[in-house]
């Protein structure tokens, strides 16, 4: 019984465990970010072909797709769907009209994506459609950085999986599901290894 109950206390204490390591997670995720950009930045002074200054055209086409999901002839049919898309729509329309040379950038357009993403985040779960068509407009941004900027999304892999496996701890714990939480915690460590190796 000993062990059982050793266990037990274990995955009482797993949860406490789980939510330090995310700390710790987080505050190198920040240092990563700084360092990978600096990494890009340099990497970027011997690279002159690359276009920094990257087009809207398929972020454009996945907002009207994202809307035609929602609304059928104009007419809205998922008012909560439709009014997260008018935020995304919002960002993205501020951000257009942002000096190019300066926010149409590689990295211009992944702080575009971290606030699409942080408003993906704030949809509850069960609103689906929500999260379905402002997840397309998310992951519209990320392609497009990855085929317009294909050096830019290398370097920076490493930390933008890394903030996808921290998402995903975090609305694993609050819904219990300690197993999803386990795994991406795993994905996590072994990324945050590997990114230690290679730099």
């Amino acid at each position: 019984g000993g062990e059982r109950a050793k266990m037990f206390t274990e995955n009482l204490r797993g949860t406490a465990q789980i939510t330090d390591v995310l700390d710790a997670a987080k505050q190198n995720l920040v240092n990563m970010n700084l360092a990978k950009q600096a990494e890009y930045r340099q990497n970027m002074t011997a690279i002159k072909t690359d276009k920094t200054v990257l087009g809207f055209d398929g972020i454009d086409k996945s907002l009207d797709n994202a809307l035609n999901k929602v609304t059928f002839k104009g007419k809205v049919k998922n008012e909560s769907a439709a009014n997260k898309l008018a935020e995304v729509q919002a960002k993205i329309n501020d951000w257009k009209n942002l000096d190019p040379a300066e926010f149409h950038t590689p990295e211009g357009l992944d702080a575009l994506k971290q606030q699409v993403g942080d408003i993906l985040e704030s949809i509850p779960f069960e609103q689906r459609t929500a999260r379905m068509v402002v997840g397309d407009v998310y992951n519209s941004l990320k392609q497009e950085i990855n085929k317009q900027a294909p050096t830019y999304a290398k370097t920076m892999k490493a930390y933008s999986d890394a903030s996808e496996q921290i998402k995903e701890i975090e609305r694993a714990l609050p819904l219990g599901q300690r197993a999803s939480a386990d795994t991406a915690l795993r994905k996590l460590q072994s990324i945050m290894r590997n990114n230690v190796n290679t730099n």
